[in-house]
């Protein structure tokens, strides 16, 4: 379903061979099924990919989140420096939280 809103097949398959791969293609097909518009899917694929990357920093995966580390993500978007996430979107990843 990712190429329902990515055309690269390098970022295809860069989605897909990612930490969570197979959570952001189910997630994806989420976003499809629920008639999303293409750059709005692609805006909530790119949060999720952030809150995945910044889990991996801390050692965990997306399976371990608890209410703790939804908080301590939401503080870190605040103060965010990890690389390929600007601040557009730290905005509208702290509304996806």
């Amino acid at each position: 379903m990712l190429e329902e809103f990515f055309e690269s097949p390098f970022r295809i398959h860069e989605l897909r061979e990612g930490p969570d791969g197979r959570l952001m293609e189910g997630f994806a097909k989420e976003l499809c099924q629920a008639g999303y518009a293409e750059i709005t899917a692609r805006r909530h694929i790119r949060a999720a990919e952030h809150l995945i990357h910044w889990t991996a920093r801390k050692g965990k995966t997306v399976a371990a989140l608890d209410e703790r580390m939804i908080e301590e993500f939401v503080g870190h978007l605040n103060r965010c420096r990890c690389p390929r996430y600007g601040v557009a979107l730290l905005d509208f990843a702290s509304l996806w939280v």
